[in-house]
């Protein structure tokens, strides 16, 4: 499973505990005190915190790699990822990645940013 979709995974497991808490405390409200469905919320609050933390880890090795890259003297402050194109349309991940590919490695881009880098440097 490569970090994306660990991500989102977790993601998606802190939103259901979530929905869970929110669901036990509705019951709590309609039937008053029951141990059983309090000790069910705490369950599901230790839950989020697991995976938070499990998140924030996930997370930082994004930032890590890209602070390595950054040390390197590589831009990395505007990247494109490829949820960026699966917003667009049905694309699996490669498929997706072909399309940053292609239009981050076009001749059009590549010009562009080569013609801003000079403009820039001459202001």
């Amino acid at each position: 499973m490569n970090n994306n979709k660990a991500i989102a995974h977790v993601q998606n497991q802190i939103m259901l505990s979530w929905k869970a808490v929110m669901n036990y405390e509705e019951q709590l409200r309609t039937i008053g005190h029951d141990q059983i469905i309090e000790d069910c919320i705490v369950v599901e609050k230790e839950k989020v915190e697991i995976y938070t933390t499990i998140l924030d880890r996930l997370t930082a090795s994004v930032n890590q790699a890209k602070a390595i890259l950054k040390d390197a003297g590589y831009y990395v402050d505007n990247l494109w990822h490829i949820d960026d194109v699966k917003g667009h349309g049905e694309f699996t991940d490669d498929g997706a990645y072909e399309v940053l590919d292609k239009v981050l490695q076009g001749e059009y881009i590549m010009e562009a940013i080569n013609e801003s880098i000079q403009i820039t440097i001459q202001q």
